[in-house]
């Protein structure tokens, strides 16, 4: 069995995903019910809000996919980033094993040690994107198939836009300031980011869902108008 029943009753095939299979009302619901941090903050939180905000800090060519730039979530669930980063960096690690065993010490591990930061992995970790498909893990190839099915669904670019990532930079430093203890270490992924300066008033599910999802409708009718444009 490799398929998920969603909220509206269809089934969701996670080894073979395709557009139709997405449903706007199905991402709205689950993530309004999901909470950010694995639930470690002060207040429930949801990803649907946290999306939303994101959405709020892009320009308005941007919204959707600030929107729908964690609908995954919605499909496959989510990993703490530490959990992520380490899963990645780890298939990065094998692969640099692979060459080595593999007797391929001549170019190709030049190549390795050329290629400078894919997203934010070491670069002493890094190889080509090839050879980091054929090693990745079983959660990251799922994860990077439901999300072409969902750009075919909404009509977006797979590479988010430079906005998107920033923003959700952004929502996370103000996240941190506003519903996660005080811890003095920093987090190194938030270097040079600074929060948004209005504070978060955490939404319910329910809330959370049906703002959500009134937006997401709004935006895949203005932005599909603007690109038929």
């Amino acid at each position: 069995m490799t398929w998920i029943l969603t909220r509206s009753g269809r089934k969701f095939d996670l080894a073979r995903p395709t557009a139709d299979m997405v449903d706007p009302a199905d991402i709205a619901h689950s993530l309004s019910m999901q909470c950010r941090f694995n639930g470690h903050t002060s207040r429930y939180y949801s990803v649907a809000q946290h999306s939303y905000l994101v959405a709020d800090l892009v320009p308005a060519e941007d919204q959707l996919a600030g929107l729908l730039h964690d609908a995954t979530e919605a499909y496959v669930g989510d990993l703490v980033r530490p959990l992520k980063e380490g899963m990645r960096t780890h298939a990065l690690q094998a692969a640099l094993c692979w060459l080595r065993e593999a007797g391929e010490v001549g170019a190709n591990v030049e190549e390795l040690n050329r290629h400078i930061y894919l997203n934010d992995f070491r670069p002493e970790a890094c190889a080509s994107k090839p050879l980091i498909n054929a090693v990745e893990s079983f959660y990251h190839q799922v994860e990077r198939d439901v999300w072409q099915a969902i750009c075919q669904r909404f009509n977006l670019d797979p590479d988010l836009p430079a906005s998107v990532k920033h923003a959700d930079l952004v929502a996370l430093a103000t996240e941190k300031r506003d519903l996660m203890p005080h811890h003095p270490e920093p987090w190194p992924c938030l270097t040079g980011i600074d929060p948004h300066p209005a504070y978060i008033d955490p939404w319910q599910p329910s809330y959370a869902a049906i703002h959500y999802h009134h937006r997401l409708l709004q935006l895949m009718t203005t932005t599909h108008r603007a690109t038929a444009a």
